[in-house]
């Protein structure tokens, strides 16, 4: 009974709250990046260099592979 009481103590549960948000966070980098890139170039570029990191985002959802030498080649 002694680890239950210290387990369901608010500050452990705080504590395990927070690394499961740390966990969320760090396993979904890959989504944030695909964000951030297609917003970087949306910023600093124009509309048709937004081909490439639109491109690569919908590849990347819907490929669990690596990508074909066809789509990098149209990519290039």
């Amino acid at each position: 009974m002694q680890k239950t009481w210290v387990f369901t103590r608010p500050s452990a549960m705080v504590l395990r709250l927070l690394e499961t948000l740390v966990f969320i966070i760090i396993s979904n980098t890959e989504y944030i990046l695909y964000g951030l890139m297609i917003f970087s170039m949306y910023i600093n570029a124009g509309l048709i260099s937004l081909i490439y990191p639109i491109s690569v985002y919908g590849y990347a959802l819907m490929e669990e592979t690596r990508p074909k030498r066809v789509f990098w080649e149209f990519i290039k």
